[in-house]
């Protein structure tokens, strides 16, 4: 008789796919941010069409986080959604560390780098992408 293992296995829906959605979404809303530096300037749209443009790009992201947040709850059990959260939390504190050396280097004149928008909203999806990496690895 063989005893029902705690790791998690690769057709979970967590493997499987759930977290493509704020991936997707975040995907959106950085196309939306490259279509209006590229095409606002030369097409030159009022200000109120270019702020309508930019809710437009992020509408995605905010539909496809509350259909995450609804996966989660739904469909994951305690073991995958303790995983997620330790995931996240690991991710938010290397975001936390990374945004304080980088208010620091500002401060003291030498930050080797400039950032863009589109890396200021990239950092933390990467960070909870590769917490949530680890954590994973830590279960298997």
């Amino acid at each position: 008789m063989s005893r029902p293992s705690a790791q998690p296995d690769a057709d979970h829906p967590l493997v499987a796919g759930i977290l493509a959605l704020p991936i997707l979404g975040l995907a959106l809303a950085l196309l939306g941010n490259l279509g209006l530096r590229a095409f606002a300037p030369v097409h030159a749209p009022g200000p109120w069409l270019r702020a309508g443009l930019a809710l437009a790009s992020v509408l995605p992201l905010g539909l496809l986080l509350i259909r995450f947040q609804r996966k989660v709850t739904k469909e994951l059990d305690e073991l995958m959604q303790r995983l997620l959260l330790e995931g996240i939390a690991i991710g938010a504190g290397a975001f936390l560390l990374l945004q304080a050396l980088t208010l620091n280097l500002l401060a003291a004149g030498t930050l080797p780098w400039s950032l863009d928008p589109p890396e200021l909203l990239l950092t933390p999806i990467l960070c909870v992408g590769l917490g949530i990496a680890w954590r994973w690895r830590g279960y298997r």
